[in-house]
């Protein structure tokens, strides 16, 4: 169970509400006596951007949520923009979060926050077209040259109705958040709804739109939220038109596929 997509607890400070400031400090510096309040930041890193779609339109209400154990939380402007100050440098899981439909194709993945007053990260959420989950088992692609087998119910949400719909959104390279993967990126598919859980583990094939050579081999990663990491799921072998392999979905997340040195 992820309980950490359960607690996304905002850790941005909320101001004064009683009528009566009871703080004794009067915020003066002691050897001028002028008012120092409001010069001193926010400790540590500050995360800040803009969260866009594809053709460059800020996207507003966008919850950012920057992940480990718990979470901070910050929700962008209507230009898209967000500053998320306060944050120490480590290793986190970092998920852009729309309005809860499948409309866009959620971002995540594993993130390195440098130790730096202002780290800048944008963000392109690509649109989707949501793919309906079939009555019965099948395998169906559901984002460019993924398929998913899978039935109606085969998919839960936590304290949700079973999704009936699945969004994937292949992204290039250049335009995805960064992969810290070693290796050659062959394909980065964002997946939605991206906390949903598996009742049994869903076969995966993969088109072969790489180099459709005959015995290749291919390893497919996939976020794992909870640990903030890549978690490897096993390889793949190209028929000269598919990639096949014993490998299965028991969520969905962000996927990555990184081709293996064939010489």
């Amino acid at each position: 169970m992820r309980l950490s997509a359960l607690f996304l607890l905002p850790l941005l400070a909320f101001g004064c509400t009683d009528s009566e400031d009871s703080d004794t400090d009067m915020g003066t510096d002691p050897d001028t006596g002028e008012d120092t309040e409001g010069d001193t930041e926010a400790p540590g890193t500050q995360l800040r951007g803009t969260v866009t779609d594809a053709d460059g339109n800020g996207l507003e209400g966008v919850r950012v949520n920057l992940c480990r154990q718990v979470c901070t939380t910050a929700e962008t402007e209507a230009d898209g923009s967000y500053l998320m100050p306060g944050l120490l440098a480590q290793r986190y899981s970092l998920h852009f979060e729309t309005h809860g439909d499948l409309d866009f194709a959620d971002p995540a993945v594993p993130y390195n926050l440098a130790d730096s007053d202002f780290v800048d990260l944008d963000v392109v959420i690509p649109s989707t077209t949501p793919v309906a989950i079939p009555a019965t088992l099948a395998s169906v692609e559901y984002g460019t040259d993924l398929f998913f087998s899978l039935a109606a119910g085969d998919v839960t949400l936590l304290f949700e109705d079973d999704p009936t719909e699945i969004s994937v959104a292949r992204v290039a390279t250049d335009t995805a958040l960064p992969v810290d993967l070693e290796g050659t990126i062959e394909a980065i598919w964002y997946v939605d709804p991206w906390s949903a859980e598996m009742e049994t583990p869903a076969p995966v094939e993969i088109r072969d739109t790489f180099s459709g050579v005959a015995g290749d081999d291919y390893v497919l990663y996939q976020l794992n939220y909870d640990d903030y990491d890549w978690e490897n799921l096993g390889t793949f072998t190209s028929d000269g038109s598919m990639l096949t392999g014993d490998v299965t979905l028991e969520r969905l997340d962000t996927l990555v596929l990184i081709s293996v040195d064939n010489d």
